[in-house]
């Protein structure tokens, strides 16, 4: 993939990613897909929904802000470097890391710092 496809797989993701939409989010991945998370990795259509699904319901749920500190891409290789504010959580800084072909997001990883308010 051309790094401008690459950014424009990226700018959809930022476009939805603070509506909540899970089914448009859902859209950049496929059944081959995988998020790694500190968790440890999520693998699949149905367990990428539910996580994303999770997280809008809990700590994603009301979004005050959202703000890309950083975006490179380069190739099929995506980073963000973010910090959101919401009702139930601060995240001060976070990243994203992403391998996308074929307008698809192949691998991702995630770690934010995430404090939780009250």
């Amino acid at each position: 993939m051309s790094t401008e496809q690459t950014a424009a797989v990226v700018g959809r993701r930022l476009e939805v990613i603070g509506t909540g939409d899970v089914d448009a989010i859902m859209e950049d991945y496929t059944e081959d897909s995988t998020i790694y998370t500190p968790d440890g990795p999520v693998k699949g259509l149905e367990a990428i929904r539910v996580l994303f699904e999770l997280f809008f319901a809990g700590p994603f749920a009301e979004v005050h802000s959202f703000d890309v500190l950083r975006q490179d891409c380069e190739g099929e290789f995506a980073y963000l470097l973010w910090k959101a504010d919401t009702a139930a959580v601060e995240i001060p800084v976070a990243t994203d890391t992403f391998v996308i072909r074929d307008g698809k997001i192949v691998d991702q990883s995630v770690a934010a710092h995430i404090i939780a308010k009250g």
